[in-house]
């Protein structure tokens, strides 16, 4: 859903940024797992 479709952004670099540990939460690896997934999904699908 686009709330202002008449109004976009510059495409922007998104980091994830979290402490380097030997056992990374599980929660906190699925998190960044999906947000990888979905933003390659979204911009091999060409959609902002």
């Amino acid at each position: 859903m686009h709330v202002l479709p008449q109004c976009l952004t510059p495409d922007a670099d998104i980091h994830a940024v979290y402490p380097q540990r030997h056992q990374l939460a599980a929660r906190v690896r699925a998190f960044v797992d999906f947000l990888a997934l979905a933003l390659s999904q979204q911009a091999a699908s060409g959609k902002a």
